[in-house]
């Protein structure tokens, strides 16, 4: 008799709430990690300290008589995304051609632009293991490492040799050894089909 007298819509009722509520606050989690990891991201941001200064007609971030240091492949994409806090180097991306003109005796900009043309080729090796990121604003030292981390085996086959050496090879090693397999046309015409989509 007592389950005839019972209202089962109460019980319907309660359950549509909790089903509710947890819906809310899984979306409540999400929200609240996104948060944190914008603000562990902007943290890292309001560390970095620039030193700025005026010299060859520009306010810049370069001492005057700054060089671009001798870097490992792996370096170079890490100072690439991330410049060096210690060393006072902000994004090697961010450096504009007036900027770095007058670096390494004038060529300054020749090595920038050797720079980015290794870059296109990460880009492109990258993109085929799928961990690239549009955005230059994203990459994180540890999004950064494990981008190299994932391509560091096809990579060495591809521009080392098969040389396991971990890292050892400078930046400007590879770029030769890129040039004479062709990677930098490689690299352009990927970038095009990728703008032709």
């Amino acid at each position: 008799m007592e389950d005839e007298d019972y209202d089962y819509s109460d019980h319907v009722l309660l359950e549509e709430d909790q089903a509710a509520e947890i819906a809310a606050i899984s979306e409540e989690e999400k929200q609240l990690h996104i948060e944190r990891n914008h603000q562990q991201a902007m943290d890292h941001v309001k560390k970095r300290k620039l030193t700025m200064g005026s010299h060859h007609g520009l306010l810049t971030p370069l001492p005057s008589d700054w060089e671009f240091p001798s870097m490992t492949w792996s370096q170079l994409i890490e100072n690439w995304f991330l410049g060096n806090q210690r060393d006072n180097l902000p994004p090697i991306i961010d450096l504009d051609s007036k900027l770095v003109k007058h670096c390494n005796k004038g060529s300054g900009n020749r090595m920038r632009g050797n720079m980015v043309a290794f870059m296109r080729v990460v880009e492109m090796e990258a993109r085929e293991k799928s961990c690239w990121k549009n955005n230059n604003r994203e990459w994180t030292n540890e999004y950064v490492r494990n981008m190299i981390d994932e391509i560091r085996g096809d990579f060495t086959k591809k521009y080392m040799l098969g040389n396991n050496r971990k890292c050892e090879n400078s930046w400007s090693t590879v770029y030769g050894r890129m040039s004479k397999t062709g990677a930098f046309r490689a690299a352009k015409r990927a970038k095009r089909a990728r703008e032709e989509e």
